[in-house]
């Protein structure tokens, strides 16, 4: 349930940045974008700024923090596999 939770927030999140670019990248004369290249700045922003912290893991055990290391690494993963879909719909 999280994963699909998690994909249609990508889409959401997709409409949305190619709605703000159209109304305040475009009149500046760039380019407008498709959903396909919101989506794949969203997945390129969100990868950048996914990340454990210190903080998260401190008080956990070794057997906990592969837990969250190996999730971290799906969704890095899942990324990609979005992203090299969403490069062919360009």
């Amino acid at each position: 349930m999280n994963i699909i939770i998690m994909i249609l927030n990508m889409f959401y999140g997709a409409f949305i940045g190619m709605k703000l670019w159209s109304w305040f990248i475009v009149p500046f004369g760039i380019v407008e974008i498709k959903m396909a290249h919101a989506f794949g700045i969203n997945l390129l922003v969100k990868f950048w700024t996914m990340r454990l912290n210190n903080e998260m893991l401190e008080d956990r055990t070794d057997e906990e923090k592969i837990k969250a290391y190996s999730i971290l690494m799906f969704a890095y993963t899942l990324f990609l596999i979005m992203g090299y879909f969403a490069s062919k719909l360009m």
